[in-house]
């Protein structure tokens, strides 16, 4: 379908609607009057109320910008009755135009509708799972995108290439560096005895998921040990965390391990 006038949203009366420039209808019209007179006397005559049917907006014209030209931009209700009450083959011919234009709108509208209330809810049940999780920024982005890039495509580009992770309360403002939990106790401890000690310091807890053989058990940071580590999604299974420790907190965590030993 050809443009023959310009449609853009105007904030009219605190909603965004579609509307026209109520000059250019004019002059697609082909009236045989001066613009302001006209609009003018259609306004008055037919009882149209600004911020309702239309709103106003003044721009500053000319080489020295001191001539100041009142725009109309009228709704496209508005536009249809002008169109109509002209009464000729242009008046026709825009008004056509226009009921083409919003059975379109409404074709779009009813057919993403639906669509949205499937991403809201997918959206949703994916913060559910991070909030369950307690997954760090980060793995919170990395979800999102991954629905997204399979999903919603055109919206992956959009989201921000990195999020911050930080120990709780940090103020760094930037993310910091983590490692698992054999860097955080090489040559001090095996892996699996740091997470019992740390397990019974209330940093670390031992977490189910069902599995095709029961129940599969993995380590999860504690609401506590976010002050220490993050939990990322596992690279094996994204419904299972995997454990990681700030560098920053290596010292005290080793600490911590050694107090705990059973």
């Amino acid at each position: 379908m050809n443009e023959l006038i310009k449609i853009e949203k105007s904030n009219v009366g605190g909603d965004l609607i579609e509307t026209v420039n109520a000059r250019e209808l004019h002059q697609f019209l082909e009236v045989g009057r001066d613009y302001t007179s006209w609009i003018k006397s259609r306004i008055e005559k037919y009882g149209f109320v600004e911020n309702q049917d239309y709103v106003l907006t003044f721009t500053k014209t000319g080489e020295r910008q001191n001539v100041v030209m009142t725009e109309y931009h009228i709704s496209i209700g508005m536009a249809k009755e002008l169109a109509m009450v002209e009464n000729n083959d242009q008046g026709r011919k825009v008004r056509r135009y226009f009921i083409e234009c919003e059975k379109r709108l409404k074709q779009v509208t009813n057919q993403s509708a639906p669509l949205l209330s499937e991403y809201e809810k997918d959206l949703k049940v994916i913060g559910v799972i991070a909030e369950v999780l307690r997954v760090s920024e980060s793995s919170k982005l990395g979800m999102v995108k991954t629905y997204c890039e399979k999903h919603v495509s055109r919206v992956a580009p959009l989201l921000p290439s990195y999020a911050v992770d930080s120990p709780t309360g940090s103020t760094a403002g930037s993310s910091e560096p983590t490692v698992p939990i054999s860097n955080v106790v090489e040559c001090i401890m095996s892996a699996a005895k740091a997470n019992k000690a740390l397990d019974k310091a209330g940093l670390l807890e031992q977490r189910f998921r069902k599995s095709s053989n029961g129940e599969k058990a993995f380590w999860s940071v504690t609401e506590k040990g976010l002050n220490y580590g993050k939990n990322i999604t596992s690279p094996h299974n994204q419904r299972e965390t995997q454990p990681h420790w700030y560098v920053s907190k290596k010292e005290d965590l080793v600490n911590t391990i050694k107090n705990n030993m059973q």
